[in-house]
């Protein structure tokens, strides 16, 4: 249905915006409501610093441990994602000292997903696609509440609104200053900061209990125990080229040679295809806006959780057309397309209806939970991810094929073992809901509080 809106000359001379998009009765109920707080700045008014990112790094000035260095994938809602984080050296922060920000700054995705989150780490520096805001007086300004506003409807609405372009929507640092935030008391203020602290510690527990599951099995594989050093140069028979039918030097790297030879000696290891049901690729859908069917692509694969809410919709046709392409609970799915994180995999703990994309691929097992979830951290732990390098194909883009995902080698330790490992999947998930429970609440509450209504929580 046609959306029509009359805006006066005066306004148009005033915001200088012709565009249509600009003036949607809903961007302008947004503004005039938060905008009438006695007690509402513009973001351009509380920010001591205000700042873009970093203007280009180059690919070979990440280094393995220095300064964090925030991009767009880092920016979640409200909270950051700090574990795939990149690192720049000392130095280059150094010639770049203006846009490092610090714990307590927030910053604002200006390309791609709309979105703002808080820092929690000390010191860091944020690329071109970001904004960094640093607030002049914290103790007025609340950034864990303005966060949460930022992530709100009424946050999100003019962030919509300020973002322009044309094959690539971006948001302007001078229109990113204009973003109003009415500030309510100071105590509701820290009960929405209690709220994300309380998010944050769920958060973390997410990740330490599944990064413990990774240590134990990376102890029972026996990882730091395996010789998995190489010489270089490597040299191989031309008979065994033949036989895998590869020639590049990277399939044949003497520490993949090393990592089966390792597996095999332990005499607990079968090809995942000896205890699959099924490996299949998904099948690429008609994005539908507003879909009853969740679509799992690849970049929703995350280090050890799946990132629901990034998701894409479908609707129930293409689901009950295109069966291959169904998740079903338990199933693994797998990034199979695309550098750098071919083989990456994720446990489907979710009860609803979806699919994967055609860069997806599927795994189901027998309906074992304890060696689903043993699966998931195996395959994503450096013996799964070894194993994804080394079959993966391709020169421009990277394909791991569902053929060679079952020539991967599976150490398979005992029933109680695996089910102790899926069992702390199990708890990292959970603990990563109730954070996202929490968030939600969050910006529930700063919706009542602009709404008049009652807050809610601690």
């Amino acid at each position: 249905m046609a959306v029509s809106s009359v805006v006066w000359k005066r306004e148009i001379q005033e915001w200088h915006r012709l565009d249509a998009e600009f003036w949607r009765p809903e961007y302008r109920e947004a503004y005039e409501r938060v905008s009438k707080w006695s007690r509402a700045y513009c973001l351009g008014e509380i920010a001591k610093r205000m700042r873009k990112g970093i203007f280009y790094i180059l690919a070979d000035e990440y280094v393995q441990d220095g300064v964090p260095f925030l991009r767009v994938s880092n920016v979640k809602s409200i909270l950051l994602d700090t574990n795939e984080i990149a690192y720049i050296s000392d130095e280059r922060n150094r010639q770049d000292k203006k846009t490092c920000f610090g714990k307590g700054d927030v910053v604002l995705n200006k390309t791609g997903d709309i979105g703002a989150a808080v820092i929690d780490l000390p010191a860091c520096n944020i690329s071109q696609d970001l904004i960094g805001l640093e607030i002049a007086d914290k103790d007025k300004f609340n950034s864990y509440y303005l966060t949460t506003f930022l992530n709100t409807k009424y946050g999100q609405l003019q962030l919509r609104r300020w973002f322009q372009g044309q094959v690539q929507m971006h948001l302007a640092l001078t229109d990113a200053r204009k973003i109003v935030v009415p500030f309510p008391t100071q105590d509701d203020q820290g009960r929405v900061e209690r709220m994300i602290a309380s998010a944050a510690r769920e958060a973390n527990k997410s990740e330490c209990l599944y990064f413990q599951a990774e240590r134990m099995v990376l102890d029972e594989v026996g990882w730091d125990e395996a010789a998995l050093s190489e010489r270089k140069p490597w040299t191989v028979p031309l008979s065994r080229a033949r036989q895998v039918q590869r020639l590049d030097a990277e399939h044949f790297r003497p520490r993949y040679d090393g990592l089966i030879a390792h597996l095999k000696r332990t005499g607990k290891a079968k090809r995942l295809e000896e205890i699959a049901t099924h490996i299949k690729r998904g099948l690429q859908p008609d994005y539908v806006e507003n879909g009853e069917v969740v679509v799992v692509a690849s970049q929703h694969l995350g280090r050890w959780l799946l990132d629901v809410d990034a998701t894409g919709r479908t609707d129930t046709r293409f689901w009950a057309e295109k069966k291959a392409a169904r998740i079903e609970r338990g199933d693994l799915l797998i990034y199979a397309t695309g550098a750098p994180y071919v083989g990456r995999t994720n446990w489907w703990l979710e009860d609803r209806k979806a699919v994967a994309s055609n860069h997806v691929t599927i795994l189901r097992t027998t309906d074992s939970v304890a060696l689903q979830g043993y699966l998931q951290v195996f395959l994503s732990s450096p013996v799964g991810m070894w194993q994804a390098a080394q079959h993966q194909r391709g020169s421009n883009q990277q394909e791991l094929y569902p053929e060679d995902i079952g020539r991967f080698l599976i150490y398979l330790p005992s029933q109680e073992f695996q089910q102790k490992v899926a069992n702390l999947v199990q708890q990292s998930y959970q603990a990563r809901q109730k954070a996202k429970a929490v968030l939600g609440e969050a910006k529930r509450n700063v919706e009542a509080l602009i709404e008049g209504a009652a807050p809610r929580g601690p």
